[in-house]
């Protein structure tokens, strides 16, 4: 979760939405893309979910062009197995 305020309060904002996120409740998504600005957005208001509750399980497979990028965006976990 990020501790940039402005984030959390747009995370919010975009959960009390008229989405219906349960829809995303035990799912993994991909997201292509996930180093730019709204791929990123859509990124944490996926996991934002888990924020809110743990049990929502809800996973994200998050795609980027150049990994080595994306390592320096502190906002992307990278998680790679081989």
């Amino acid at each position: 979760m990020t501790n940039n305020i402005i984030v959390k309060e747009d995370l919010q904002t975009i959960y009390e939405s008229s989405i219906d996120w349960s829809k995303f409740y035990n799912t993994t998504t991909l997201i292509t893309g996930a180093s730019g600005f709204l791929p990123a957005y859509i990124v944490e208001s996926l996991l934002y979910l888990n924020y809110i509750n743990k049990n929502n399980n809800v996973k994200v497979i998050a795609l980027v062009r150049n990994i080595e990028n994306a390592k320096k965006d502190s906002k992307i976990i990278l998680m790679i197995k081989i």
